[in-house]
């Protein structure tokens, strides 16, 4: 017992001259605790954000291939009266043509 009591004061001397660093060290080990949680929390937003963006960018790819069937479609469709049109105008001019025809006679 009496070995420990002299351990204990020997270390004494040590411990006093560590005593002043004390409380910064761990004022600096607090602020790491918050440094630390807060970088956990950033993380996590960071993790939330590119999980989003995933999400988005399949919407957009989604959005694109509606848009290009809807573009493909509407240049069917611009030749389909393109013809149609063009079909009209030979009728009215083969009608313009019988009229004259009948008004000469």
């Amino acid at each position: 017992m009496n070995r420990k009591v002299d351990a204990l004061y020997a270390s004494l001397e040590g411990i006093e001259r560590v005593l002043p660093v004390v409380p910064g060290l761990l004022e600096r080990l607090r602020g790491m605790a918050r440094v630390h949680a807060d970088a956990g929390s950033v993380t996590g937003g960071l993790k939330e954000v590119l999980d989003r963006l995933g999400r988005m960018e399949k919407e957009v790819e989604s959005w694109r291939e509606a848009l290009g069937s809807v573009e493909s479609g509407l240049k069917e469709s611009a030749g389909r009266v393109g013809g149609v049109a063009e079909r009209i105008e030979q009728v009215v001019s083969g009608l313009e043509s019988r009229i004259n025809k009948l008004d000469s006679h």
